[in-house]
């Protein structure tokens, strides 16, 4: 709405359905992945994307690193 566009003319500049546009919009799951990032492509949202995946923190191993330590096997328990 605020990019004053019709569902027909979104849904022609991103080459998909209106009705896959419909299902987009009311929350039902696309039939592909590809209609939502058409469609956000045009409507210039594709950087909102990352946000989705937060960077990676750091592995145990990598902390152990940092902390100046180093890996250990754990002892193994043998049966009497």
């Amino acid at each position: 709405m605020a990019r004053n566009l019709t569902q027909a003319t979104l849904a022609e500049e991103a080459g998909v359905s209106k009705r896959t546009l419909e299902r987009l919009e009311s929350g039902e799951v696309a039939s592909r992945l590809s209609g939502l990032v058409r469609v956000c492509c045009v409507l210039g949202l594709l950087d909102r994307f990352e946000a989705l995946f937060p960077a990676p923190g750091l592995s145990p191993v990598e902390q152990l690193k940092l902390a100046g330590q180093c890996r250990t096997r754990a002892p193994v328990r043998r049966r009497p």
